[in-house]
């Protein structure tokens, strides 16, 4: 019996310093999570929006139930300083509970903040200890709190929208990859390279009830950037080749014409990208390579596959074609051809080179060589082009 006593004292004696040090830890519940900031830069002051979640509909989402009435699915505040650090501790001022920016997944700068810089931003990302280096980043010409107050439709949180995850429907139906921190500083920090931040907007139009309509999230651009500063902006529109020269496009749609009318929709998966530099008399020049594997997921009109095919490869070149024109106008290499030059030829990208930029023109593009390949059309239509084909 003493020694169950003995037993029971020396195991209380071990516990004490574990639960002492539990007593000074903040209760979950009495902590603000921040999932996401804005950064803007007005009348000479920096300004940070944080997006405070509201855990009552997330936990209703995850549990197959309808959210409470009248219940916001998250909240903004709202800090202003002559740094981004004296704004967050402006925004300190107002809080109510202690705030937590460990599970922070998404920041949005200002189109103000990317033409100034966003040095001092990404410098205070990287020190501040419960940022991570694989926020998504993003750019917006729109008023940030109307980004942060939009919330998706059905689980009604933050969290499943494309401020929160981007993948979903990026892998969908891929257009504008989106961009983590990580990817982006090193983009930033790699001799030849263009880096980019897709652009969120706010659709108002799209989706709706009987009631009423409802705003969505979606990314319908890319800003530009060297040396941290926004050079110039690219919609969606002026975008349409930039996706063949991406090796990480999962899924993405492209819409085939025969005589000015649409002959099929083919779903292009993966491009293979090689790209060749040639150096003569100081200029360089690109020859590229696409190569790109299909699939028919809609007909309409019948057409030969071989037909199909060369369609596909003539569009997808002249779409490639179209982008780069777009981008020597603002001297923006947003097919990074500068960083293959680099990679490949260090001298001559030395030579070449202006303030760290490759100088383009329209003959700077000597070559686009696309290959389609066509490995899915559907029993109907492959017995049907096969009986054209031999016929």
């Amino acid at each position: 019996m003493k020694r169950s006593k003995w037993r029971l004292a020396l195991l209380l004696m071990l516990l004490l310093p574990v639960l002492n040090g539990c007593w000074s830890q903040k209760e979950m519940e009495h902590m603000f999570y921040v999932h996401a900031i804005g950064l803007d830069y007005v009348d000479g002051q920096y300004v940070v929006y944080a997006q405070i979640l509201n855990f009552a509909p997330l936990g209703k989402a995850e549990g197959g139930g309808k959210s409470p009435a009248g219940q916001s699915p998250a909240w903004i505040g709202k800090g202003v300083g002559t740094t981004f650090d004296t704004a967050a501790h402006n925004l300190y001022t107002t809080t109510q509970r202690y705030v937590f920016w460990g599970h922070l997944t998404a920041v949005v700068f200002s189109e103000n903040l990317l033409r100034r810089g966003i040095g001092d931003a990404l410098d205070m990302l990287g020190r501040f200890q419960e940022f991570r280096y694989t926020t998504w980043i993003f750019g917006t010409r729109d008023p940030l709190e109307k980004i942060l107050t939009t919330a998706p439709i059905l689980e009604e949180s933050p969290v499943y929208s494309q401020l929160g995850d981007p993948r979903d429907t990026f892998y969908q139906s891929s257009f504008i990859p989106p961009i983590r921190l990580n990817k982006l500083v090193a983009a930033l920090r790699e001799p030849g390279r263009t880096a980019y931040i897709p652009n969120l907007t706010v659709f108002k139009d799209r989706w709706m009830d009987v009631k009423q309509k409802y705003p969505a999230l979606s990314m319908n651009g890319v800003h530009v950037l060297k040396d941290s500063k926004s050079t110039a902006f690219f919609p969606r529109s002026e975008l349409v080749g930039w996706r063949w020269m991406l090796q990480e496009i999962p899924r993405t749609p492209l819409e085939v014409s025969v005589n000015d009318r649409p002959a099929a929709v083919l779903i292009c998966e993966n491009p293979k990208i090689k790209i060749r530099p040639q150096v003569q008399a100081n200029r360089a020049t690109f020859r590229i390579k696409v190569g790109v594997t299909a699939s028919i997921i809609e007909m309409i009109q019948p057409e030969q596959e071989a037909v199909l095919r060369d369609k596909a490869a003539l569009q997808i070149e002249q779409e490639i074609r179209s982008t780069f024109n777009e981008g020597v106008e603002s001297q923006s290499d947003i097919f990074q051809l500068g960083a293959v030059l680099h990679r490949k030829s260090p001298k001559a990208w030395k030579a070449i080179s202006q303030n760290g930029k490759l100088p383009l023109r329209p003959d700077t593009l000597q070559s686009v060589d696309v290959t389609v390949k066509i490995v899915s059309s559907g029993k109907k239509f492959l017995d049907q082009s096969r009986k054209l084909e031999r016929g």
